[in-house]
């Protein structure tokens, strides 16, 4: 495989790359963790060609966005991958990085987007987690 260019990540987001299986760290750590998990959701279990580069129409553009097909594109330019389910890891790293991030200030409207969920389910998410965020009206 080529070099990597490691995308930029928020320092919590590194405890989270640790939770993800071999390639899909990998991926991760080029495109991000929300773009990875849609990869993930999207291709999961299949294998990926990767051209050297892409253009605004290409499938990989529209499920994750021009900017991380492009590098994805430039690290993996003629390969085939296979893209790993691991969902339960998925979930785990979604969920995670949504409480982190929820912790540092950022909206559930953000993360809504981000992670291309309801609000609902944001709230949800962190419901579960044992901290909806209105205990500290009580």
């Amino acid at each position: 495989m080529t070099d990597r260019k490691h995308d930029s990540t928020a320092s919590g987001d590194e405890d989270l790359l640790d939770l993800l299986p071999g390639e899909l760290r990998a991926i991760a750590e080029i495109i991000g963790i929300p773009a990875a998990l849609r990869l993930v959701e999207a291709r999961g279990g299949r294998r990926i060609y990767f051209p050297a580069g892409v253009d605004a129409d290409h499938q990989l553009v529209k499920l994750i966005g021009q900017a991380p097909a492009e590098a994805l594109c430039q690290a993996y330019a003629g390969e085939r991958l296979e893209i790993p389910r691991a969902l339960g890891y998925v979930r785990a790293v979604r969920n995670a990085h949504i409480m982190q991030s929820r912790a540092q200030g950022i909206s559930q409207s953000a993360l809504a987007g981000e992670h291309q969920l309801s609000e609902r389910h944001i709230r949800n998410i962190e419901r579960c987690a044992g901290d909806d965020g209105q205990m500290g009206l009580f």
